[in-house]
């Protein structure tokens, strides 16, 4: 499994339909250390937009280990039908490499298995060159990849930025609304098997809106059976979110 701890979702997606496109195979052989990665999608020059497919492959053979389609996915090529997908237009250089392929693989829930994140068209109109991913998880007990509907959610209402934290086993959601105001979410899992799930155990603000700098930090701590919420206002040093 190759570990990427931070992706970014900068990628600059397509607001509007292809004409005369073709389905296109990308082969991706470098982001899974289980798996070589197959992505067909109809593809027209620089662009790619529409429903794709990924087949995974086990590790150099041509033998097909799962596969999956994902819907309404969309990117962008540096140069037309980049057969390895390693030339992707970001909307700048912070956090996503400028080679770094748009498909991203990782552990999201620390399972030991390979997960992916699908870059889609944006839904938000408000930040049409923000990309968004669906994120896939394998299913031990189904044995297949399904999509994970709130870590999904919950990468999609910021488009910016997911940390996951191996060592911590925490993913972190970022982001800055403007200048004045960032945010830092943290979660873990909690639960085993269909029981699952994410909850959040962290939620810092720092609002720079006013004179005075505020600092709202919000824990969520696990006692006795229950999650208790404590939040603590105008803490003057920022590190408190680390």
């Amino acid at each position: 499994m190759r570990l990427h701890i931070r992706f970014c979702a900068v990628l600059l997606v397509m607001a509007f339909p292809l004409k005369s496109s073709s389905q296109q195979t990308f082969f991706l052989d470098t982001i899974s250390d289980e798996y070589d990665v197959k992505f067909t999608i109809p593809c027209k020059n620089y662009a790619c937009e529409g429903d794709g497919i990924i087949t995974l492959l086990r590790k150099n053979t041509d033998s097909v280990a799962f596969q999956f389609s994902v819907k309404n996915c969309a990117f962008v090529l540096r140069k037309p039908h980049d057969s390895s997908l390693k030339h992707i237009t970001a909307e700048n250089g912070e956090g996503l490499h400028t080679y770094q392929p748009p498909i991203v693989c990782n552990d999201f829930d620390f399972d030991g298995n390979d997960d992916f994140a699908i870059p889609i068209r944006n839904p938000h109109k408000h930040s049409k060159n923000k990309a968004t991913f669906d994120i896939f998880l394998f299913d031990v007990a189904e044995q297949r990849f399904t999509l994970h509907k709130k870590l999904t959610a919950i990468q999609h209402s910021t488009s910016t930025v997911l940390d996951v934290d191996i060592v911590r086993k925490k993913v972190n959601c970022y982001r800055q609304y403007d200048p004045r105001l960032e945010t830092v979410k943290e979660y873990t899992w909690v639960g085993t098997g269909a029981q699952k799930q994410l909850q959040i155990v962290l939620d810092w603000q720092n609002d720079t809106s006013k004179i005075h700098p505020v600092v709202t930090k919000t824990t969520y701590t696990f006692v006795k059976g229950t999650w208790v919420k404590k939040t603590v206002r105008r803490v003057k040093f920022r590190n408190d979110c680390e």
